[in-house]
Protein backbone atom coordinates (compact mmCIF):
# COMPACT_ATOMS: atom_id res chain seq x y z
CA UNK A 1 0.00 0.00 0.00
CA UNK A 2 1.19 3.70 -0.81
CA UNK A 3 1.23 4.72 3.10
CA UNK A 4 3.22 1.74 4.13
CA UNK A 5 5.59 2.23 1.43
CA UNK A 6 5.85 6.07 2.66
CA UNK A 7 6.18 5.01 6.22
CA UNK A 8 9.29 2.77 5.20
CA UNK A 9 10.49 5.47 3.06
CA UNK A 10 10.12 7.85 5.71
CA UNK A 11 11.96 5.68 8.59
CA UNK A 12 14.99 4.51 6.11
CA UNK A 13 15.56 8.56 6.05
CA UNK A 14 15.35 9.17 9.71
CA UNK A 15 17.86 5.90 10.14
CA UNK A 16 20.08 7.35 7.76
CA UNK A 17 20.19 10.88 9.05
CA UNK A 18 20.87 9.97 12.36
CA UNK A 19 24.04 7.16 11.00
CA UNK A 20 25.14 10.13 9.12
CA UNK A 21 25.49 11.86 12.32
CA UNK A 22 26.97 9.08 14.57
CA UNK A 23 29.57 9.49 11.67
CA UNK A 24 30.44 12.77 12.47
CA UNK A 25 28.66 14.29 9.19
CA UNK A 26 27.50 17.52 9.27
CA UNK A 27 23.17 17.94 7.89
CA UNK A 28 21.91 20.76 6.77
CA UNK A 29 22.56 24.18 6.29
CA UNK A 30 25.82 25.27 7.70
CA UNK A 31 26.13 27.11 10.88
CA UNK A 32 27.33 31.36 10.33
CA UNK A 33 31.31 30.96 10.28
CA UNK A 34 30.72 27.41 8.02
CA UNK A 35 30.24 27.00 4.79
CA UNK A 36 28.67 24.25 2.85
CA UNK A 37 31.20 22.28 0.56
CA UNK A 38 31.12 19.27 -1.74
CA UNK A 39 34.53 17.55 -2.57
CA UNK A 40 35.46 16.61 -6.23
CA UNK A 41 34.26 13.32 -5.38
CA UNK A 42 30.82 14.15 -4.27
CA UNK A 43 31.03 13.83 -0.65
CA UNK A 44 29.42 17.23 0.98
CA UNK A 45 30.94 18.72 4.60
CA UNK A 46 31.42 21.74 5.83
CA UNK A 47 34.64 24.66 6.55
CA UNK A 48 35.20 27.50 8.24
CA UNK A 49 34.18 30.49 6.29
CA UNK A 50 35.51 33.85 7.08
CA UNK A 51 35.36 36.85 7.78
CA UNK A 52 31.97 35.25 9.44
CA UNK A 53 34.36 32.64 11.73
CA UNK A 54 35.74 35.44 12.95
CA UNK A 55 33.06 37.85 14.11
CA UNK A 56 31.09 34.69 15.77
CA UNK A 57 34.91 33.63 17.42
CA UNK A 58 34.85 37.12 19.10
CA UNK A 59 31.44 37.33 20.38
CA UNK A 60 31.87 33.87 22.27
CA UNK A 61 35.11 35.68 23.46
CA UNK A 62 33.21 38.39 24.55
CA UNK A 63 30.53 36.55 26.32
CA UNK A 64 33.15 34.66 27.97
CA UNK A 65 34.71 37.72 29.53
CA UNK A 66 30.61 38.67 30.95
CA UNK A 67 31.88 42.62 30.25
CA UNK A 68 28.80 43.07 27.52
CA UNK A 69 25.30 41.30 27.79
CA UNK A 70 24.55 39.19 25.20
CA UNK A 71 22.71 41.44 23.71
CA UNK A 72 25.22 44.09 23.57
CA UNK A 73 27.53 41.36 21.91
CA UNK A 74 25.21 40.49 19.24
CA UNK A 75 25.08 43.78 18.04
CA UNK A 76 28.88 44.74 18.32
CA UNK A 77 29.45 41.53 16.34
CA UNK A 78 26.94 42.75 13.77
CA UNK A 79 28.67 46.21 13.43
CA UNK A 80 31.65 44.34 12.64
CA UNK A 81 30.26 42.47 9.89
CA UNK A 82 28.37 39.16 11.46
CA UNK A 83 25.54 38.11 9.28
CA UNK A 84 22.57 36.79 11.23
CA UNK A 85 19.51 37.97 13.45
CA UNK A 86 19.31 38.10 17.10
CA UNK A 87 17.30 34.98 17.19
CA UNK A 88 19.48 33.44 15.30
CA UNK A 89 22.71 34.41 17.34
CA UNK A 90 21.14 32.89 20.75
CA UNK A 91 20.93 29.43 18.82
CA UNK A 92 24.22 29.53 17.65
CA UNK A 93 25.90 30.80 20.75
CA UNK A 94 24.86 27.05 21.95
CA UNK A 95 25.39 24.94 19.37
CA UNK A 96 28.34 22.87 19.96
CA UNK A 97 29.12 22.71 16.11
CA UNK A 98 31.83 25.90 17.26
CA UNK A 99 33.35 22.93 18.92
CA UNK A 100 33.68 20.56 16.25
CA UNK A 101 30.82 18.29 17.98
CA UNK A 102 27.55 17.23 16.12
CA UNK A 103 24.13 16.93 18.03
CA UNK A 104 22.48 13.79 18.26
CA UNK A 105 19.23 13.65 19.60
CA UNK A 106 16.96 11.22 21.62
CA UNK A 107 15.62 8.32 19.94
CA UNK A 108 13.53 5.70 20.96
CA UNK A 109 15.99 3.74 23.39
CA UNK A 110 19.10 6.02 23.06
CA UNK A 111 19.68 9.00 24.86
CA UNK A 112 20.71 12.53 23.26
CA UNK A 113 24.45 12.70 23.13
CA UNK A 114 27.35 15.06 21.28
CA UNK A 115 29.73 13.15 19.03
CA UNK A 116 32.61 14.08 17.33
CA UNK A 117 32.38 15.77 14.08
CA UNK A 118 34.53 15.40 10.95
CA UNK A 119 34.19 19.68 10.36
CA UNK A 120 37.30 21.67 12.18
CA UNK A 121 36.40 23.01 15.42
CA UNK A 122 36.14 27.01 15.63
CA UNK A 123 36.92 27.56 19.30
CA UNK A 124 38.15 25.46 22.26
CA UNK A 125 35.91 23.73 24.53
CA UNK A 126 36.40 25.28 27.55
CA UNK A 127 35.37 28.32 25.69
CA UNK A 128 32.49 26.97 24.59
CA UNK A 129 31.22 25.81 27.94
CA UNK A 130 32.21 29.04 29.96
CA UNK A 131 29.94 30.61 27.70
CA UNK A 132 27.21 28.12 28.59
CA UNK A 133 28.04 28.74 32.21
CA UNK A 134 27.59 32.69 31.60
CA UNK A 135 24.22 32.12 29.81
CA UNK A 136 22.74 29.47 32.11
CA UNK A 137 23.85 32.11 35.15
CA UNK A 138 22.47 34.71 33.43
CA UNK A 139 19.12 33.29 32.80
CA UNK A 140 18.57 32.22 36.27
CA UNK A 141 19.10 35.43 36.99
CA UNK A 142 16.52 36.63 34.94
CA UNK A 143 14.00 34.46 36.50
CA UNK A 144 14.91 35.21 40.34
CA UNK A 145 14.59 38.76 39.41
CA UNK A 146 11.34 38.51 37.58
CA UNK A 147 8.02 38.85 39.06
CA UNK A 148 5.85 36.75 36.92
CA UNK A 149 2.80 36.85 39.38
CA UNK A 150 3.02 40.55 39.51
CA UNK A 151 2.97 41.01 36.12
CA UNK A 152 0.71 38.61 35.45
CA UNK A 153 -1.70 40.28 37.48
CA UNK A 154 -0.66 43.88 36.12
CA UNK A 155 -2.10 42.29 32.71
CA UNK A 156 -4.70 41.00 33.56
CA UNK A 157 -6.05 44.50 35.25
CA UNK A 158 -4.99 46.19 32.46
CA UNK A 159 -7.11 44.50 30.07
CA UNK A 160 -10.20 44.43 32.73
CA UNK A 161 -9.38 48.30 31.84
CA UNK A 162 -8.72 47.76 28.16
CA UNK A 163 -11.85 49.71 26.55
CA UNK A 164 -11.67 52.96 28.48
CA UNK A 165 -7.99 52.88 28.11
CA UNK A 166 -8.00 52.30 24.33
CA UNK A 167 -10.99 55.57 24.26
CA UNK A 168 -8.68 58.23 26.36
CA UNK A 169 -5.04 56.88 24.39
CA UNK A 170 -3.65 58.50 21.32
CA UNK A 171 -3.53 56.80 18.03
CA UNK A 172 -0.30 54.79 18.50
CA UNK A 173 -1.09 53.62 21.24
CA UNK A 174 -4.62 52.33 19.46
CA UNK A 175 -2.82 50.82 16.64
CA UNK A 176 -0.64 48.67 19.14
CA UNK A 177 -3.35 47.63 20.87
CA UNK A 178 -5.73 46.49 17.96
CA UNK A 179 -2.34 45.00 16.74
CA UNK A 180 -1.84 42.29 19.62
CA UNK A 181 -5.69 41.75 20.37
CA UNK A 182 -6.03 41.28 16.57
CA UNK A 183 -3.21 39.72 15.32
CA UNK A 184 -4.08 39.09 11.63
CA UNK A 185 -4.30 41.40 8.35
CA UNK A 186 -7.49 43.86 8.71
CA UNK A 187 -9.39 42.75 6.06
CA UNK A 188 -10.54 45.32 4.07
CA UNK A 189 -12.64 45.84 0.66
CA UNK A 190 -13.00 49.78 0.07
CA UNK A 191 -16.26 50.27 1.68
CA UNK A 192 -16.03 47.68 4.53
CA UNK A 193 -13.71 46.18 6.81
CA UNK A 194 -13.80 43.57 9.44
CA UNK A 195 -11.51 42.39 12.10
CA UNK A 196 -10.01 38.96 11.77
CA UNK A 197 -10.11 36.58 14.41
CA UNK A 198 -8.91 37.61 18.27
CA UNK A 199 -5.81 36.59 19.80
CA UNK A 200 -6.40 33.45 21.31
CA UNK A 201 -4.32 34.38 24.60
CA UNK A 202 -6.87 37.78 24.68
CA UNK A 203 -9.36 35.14 24.51
CA UNK A 204 -8.11 33.17 27.12
CA UNK A 205 -7.72 36.16 29.50
CA UNK A 206 -10.74 37.36 29.39
CA UNK A 207 -12.10 33.66 29.37
CA UNK A 208 -13.69 33.93 26.13
CA UNK A 209 -14.94 30.71 24.12
CA UNK A 210 -18.25 28.54 23.21
CA UNK A 211 -18.86 27.71 26.24
CA UNK A 212 -18.40 31.05 28.12
CA UNK A 213 -20.36 33.83 26.44
CA UNK A 214 -19.43 36.75 29.29
CA UNK A 215 -16.53 37.06 32.03
CA UNK A 216 -17.44 37.18 36.07
CA UNK A 217 -15.68 40.20 35.85
CA UNK A 218 -14.61 43.11 33.46
CA UNK A 219 -16.14 42.52 29.92
CA UNK A 220 -20.05 42.11 30.19
CA UNK A 221 -19.94 40.21 26.79
CA UNK A 222 -18.24 37.97 24.42
CA UNK A 223 -19.39 40.93 21.74
CA UNK A 224 -16.66 43.39 23.08
CA UNK A 225 -14.17 41.61 21.51
CA UNK A 226 -15.73 39.25 18.35
CA UNK A 227 -14.46 40.07 15.10
CA UNK A 228 -16.57 43.27 13.77
CA UNK A 229 -17.51 44.36 10.54
CA UNK A 230 -17.41 48.38 9.79
CA UNK A 231 -18.38 51.42 7.15
CA UNK A 232 -14.93 53.09 6.68
CA UNK A 233 -16.15 56.52 6.62
CA UNK A 234 -14.41 58.69 8.99
CA UNK A 235 -10.97 57.93 11.61
CA UNK A 236 -13.46 56.52 14.15
CA UNK A 237 -16.12 54.03 12.66
CA UNK A 238 -18.87 52.82 14.71
CA UNK A 239 -18.54 48.69 14.65
CA UNK A 240 -21.73 46.56 13.58
CA UNK A 241 -21.18 42.72 14.97
CA UNK A 242 -22.37 40.53 12.22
Amino acid sequence: MPEVENERRALNVTYGMRRAKKEGRWMGLAPVGYKNKITEYGKKYIAIHEPQASYMKWAFQQIAEGALSTEHVWMKACERGLKCSRTSFWHLITNPAYIGKVSIPEFKDEEAYLADGQHTPLISESLFYRVQQILELRKRKVEEDLDIDGLATLAVENLKNLSEFYINTDSDIKRAIVGSVYPEKWVFDGELHRTPEVNEAAQLIFQINKKLGHKKTGAKSLKDFTPVRCTCRDSNPKPSHP
